[in-house]
């Protein structure tokens, strides 16, 4: 067992062990950390007969879950198949996979899923994040001098803030947990000051990009510089004296650099996203400074902090006996004493502290930090991920604390402390609580306050009883409170996250039935009868979706079907009969058992169960056709009110967009007049005038073959995006904006060969900058001999720092 002597094993098996003691049924038992609940209690899947009892949580962004578990399906089939999913045809009339950023089918943690199973596996991907959080906050606190029982408590208490474990099965928990990663490697870079500790901190840049949630990843980029800075700042002295200044920023600059230089093959194609998009922040972005106006409110939700489960300004519903966004921001009580204390004895760890004030100013709305809230870009950030920081500076010194105890332990200050906190959460509880019921659940604010209350006294008993401290014995004490503190976050935060039966999206009767329909069409899913993005998972296509950027097009045309969209943060609607619903090729409508659609010759009822009600749109548009006349329009406005006008008669007109295309005016005009002199000829079907044939319809590829007895111009009932390009036998032909949100070509009579394929440039050149960026790295690395010595380095705390 004498390899059991090095410290980094220990900790990793130690922390190994807490992990399987805190999620012991999904390890042992099977069952699954994926919150099926939300899925099962759909309609079309009410037929399986599953009974879940109702969580007595809401969960800070459930709306997640809309995204996380088909992408992550979507994902391993795509790579399976072997293509990266740069385009996903399920949503709404497709959209840029790839682009999205939170999708990050690359983030190398997801090969647990696409190697076993994503729904199997799920469980051990969310898990495994947590042993990094706690491993490299161990390393991070021992690098900055914290003992091993420090470290060890940082470690434990990170791993299940309330943050971490409130958003457990998200895709914005992950970089959190990676974010002890980055600070680790940071910090090597100052102390350090060599190639491969700057190399390794590019490195971690690059995961936390590859983690997925662009938010996140700013919140967290942004705290790592401003660490870096202030230990610049904090030690300016002594670097100026060495001649060294200029190179802490020039180091942190090449950094971000190459950072992004390895991060460009997602970069880019999320800012072309980004640049046409529509984001649900912007929807919400003047609700979010109300709140952050409200110094009151940032007031009340530092209630967090003291009472778990406690209901904040950040959501509040009578539905929800309790919810998790107050659990947020929740490090445990033994972390918030240990903290204070460490704050109240010198010295303090100044960058670390910079760091603190600066985010928790940004969360609770604290003057003058409160500044940030209305600076751009933190404008349009939630207020909550202010917490991360928070959470990540304020534990590490709650280790720091820890070692104060036993280094210079001063009574009065620590049961002080003690006394002080305690009648701050008393007065969160007795003056800034919502009204108090006594009775209704074991989570009621009353019970809260016990448990808060119980471990400020235990906390003050177990330095009385096991003390007094000594540097010399600091073995009972530290072992004593990182149990307390891992039975506070335990107790507090295991039904957070309860485990469930294990739930794979099976095949139910009714998406039996619309499987069993192999012509291409979308459907359109009302009331509620399946989640948002569930047809990723059953190759259904969907004209609605749920995503953080939506395409501005497709979202402005939806808004013409049905005008409520506007008011919404998903493209969902209530709307069944609207002409645009038939151009975009939805043929089947789902709809609640208890809301049929009025008789009409326009729908045909074809699935009826208890549950669920499936109608045909006897009026759908084929996915691609061709129409024998065309409006040209200059630009978006114009489009989109000629669609406006002309959307009765899409069949057989197209609204195209060409500005200042003399090409296309004159194509337009000989088509125009084409159809004009033709003689008429009710009797002659329109099949035998256009014929159009889908080939393929693959996921980077449409193959149409087209038969034209006239002119015409071709209508495909997919969204238009920047890569997608057409070849008309062969010959590169320009697609046009059709119809505002479509695509669409002109075609001459004859026998034609259609190929639309997606081929976008960002990710091209994305990838071109990427590989130069790794290049680079591996060339860095390769300069210096023993890769492995270097890498070890990187673990081990400094000598004289």
């Amino acid at each position: 067992m004498s390899f059991l002597r090095n410290e980094h094993l220990t900790v990793s098996f130690l922390l190994a062990g807490i992990l399987c003691s805190f999620f012991w049924r999904c390890m042992l038992l099977g069952e699954s950390l994926l919150d099926s609940q939300l899925s099962i209690n759909d309609p079309i899947y009410k037929e399986l007969g599953i009974q879940t009892s109702p969580s007595l949580f809401f969960r800070p962004d459930p709306t997640h879950v809309l995204q996380d578990r088909p992408f992550i399906l979507f994902s391993a089939e795509t790579l399976a198949s072997g293509y990266i999913p740069l385009w996903n045809p399920y949503q709404e009339g497709g959209t840029p996979f790839f682009a999205s950023f939170i999708a990050s089918p690359l983030f190398p943690l997801k090969w647990i899923l696409y190697l076993s199973s994503p729904l199997t596996g799920y469980s051990y991907y969310v898990v495994l994040p947590l042993g990094l959080a706690g491993f490299f906050t161990h390393v991070f606190s021992r690098l900055i001098g914290l003992s091993r029982y420090g470290a060890f408590f940082a470690a434990t208490t990170y791993m299940f803030c309330g943050f971490i474990i409130s958003h457990l099965q998200y895709a914005l928990a992950t970089p959190v947990t990676l974010m002890p990663i980055i600070f680790t490697t940071f910090q090597r870079a100052f102390t350090q000051r060599d190639l491969p500790s700057i190399l390794f901190a590019s490195l971690s840049f690059h995961l936390i990009l590859l983690a997925g949630h662009p938010t996140i990843a700013f919140v967290i980029l942004g705290a790592t510089s401003i660490y870096f800075i202030a230990l610049t700042l904090v030690y300016i002295r002594e670097d100026l004296q060495a001649g060294r200044f200029i190179h802490h920023i020039q180091h942190l600059g090449v950094v971000g650099l190459l950072g992004l230089l390895l991060s460009a093959v997602l970069l880019l194609p999320f800012f072309e996203l980004l640049k046409d998009g529509y984001t649900y922040k912007e929807e919400s972005h003047n609700a979010m400074l109300d709140f952050k106006r409200l110094g009151t409110d940032g007031i009340k939700s530092m209630a967090g902090l003291f009472l778990p489960h406690y209901k904040t300004v950040w959501f509040t519903s009578p539905q929800y006996r309790s919810n998790t966004y107050a659990y947020q921001a929740y490090c445990g009580i033994v972390a918030l004493v240990l903290f204070a204390y460490a704050l109240v004895t010198k010295p303090i760890h100044w960058p670390l502290m910079i760091v603190f004030l600066l985010s928790s100013g940004f969360a609770f709305g604290i003057a003058p930090f409160s500044a940030l809230n209305f600076t751009f870009p933190f404008n349009y950030i939630p207020a909550e991920y202010g917490l991360i920081p928070l959470s990540f500076t304020l534990i590490v010194l709650s280790g720091q604390g820890l070692d104060k105890i036993f280094e210079d332990f001063k009574p009065s200050k620590f049961y002080g402390v003690i006394l002080i906190l305690s009648g701050i959460a008393l007065n969160f509880f007795a003056g800034l609580s919502r009204p108090l019921d006594w009775t209704s659940s074991s989570w009621a604010d009353w019970r809260s306050f016990q448990v808060s209350g119980s471990l400020f006294l235990i906390s003050a008993l177990l330095v009385r009883l096991l003390g007094p401290p000594s540097r010399a014995n600091p073995r009972r004490l530290s072992v004593a409170f990182i149990l307390l503190s891992c039975a506070d976050l335990f107790y507090n935060g295991y039904w957070v996250n309860p485990p469930q039966p294990k739930f794979d999206y099976p095949e139910t009767s009714p998406i039996r039935k619309l499987k069993s329909d192999e012509s291409l069409y979308r459907i359109l899913g009302m009331d509620g009868v399946s989640r948002l993005n569930t047809g990723m998972i059953h190759h259904l296509q969907d004209l609605q979706s749920y995503m953080t950027i939506i395409q501005r097009r497709h979202r402005e045309f939806m808004i013409l079907g049905d005008p409520q969209i506007a008011s919404r943060i998903a493209t969902a609607t209530e709307v069944y009969d609207s002409p645009l619903w038939n151009l975009m090729n939805v043929k089947y409508i789902l709809r609640r058992s208890d809301k049929p659609i009025p008789q009409e010759e326009s729908f045909r009822l074809v699935y009826r169960d208890p549950y669920v009600l499936i109608y045909e749109n006897l009026r759908a548009f084929p996915r691609a056709f061709i129409v024998p006349n065309v409006h040209v329009v200059e630009g978006k406005s114009q489009a989109f009110q000629a669609l406006s006008d002309y959307k009765a008669r899409l069949r057989n007109i197209a609204v195209i967009e060409a500005e200042e295309d003399r090409e296309a005016l004159e194509k337009a005009e000989l088509l125009n007049s084409y159809e004009r002199t033709r003689p008429p000829d009710p009797a002659l079907p329109e099949g035998e005038v256009y014929n159009v044939k889908m080939d393929a319809y693959q996921l980077h590829r449409v193959v149409l073959t087209a038969e034209l007895k006239a002119p015409g111009f071709l209508v495909l009932s997919d969204t238009i995006y920047p890569g997608w390009r057409v070849q008309v036998d062969g010959k590169e032909e320009k697609i046009y904006p059709t119809d505002y949100a479509l695509r669409g070509v002109f075609l001459d009579k004859g026998a034609h060969s259609v190929v639309f394929y997606y081929q976008p440039t960002s990710f091209k050149l994305g990838l071109y900058l990427s590989a130069l960026g790794s290049g680079l790295t591996a060339l860095g690395f390769t300069v210096k001999s023993n890769f492995l010595r270097r890498a070890f380095v990187i673990l081990r705390p400094p000598k004289n720092f």
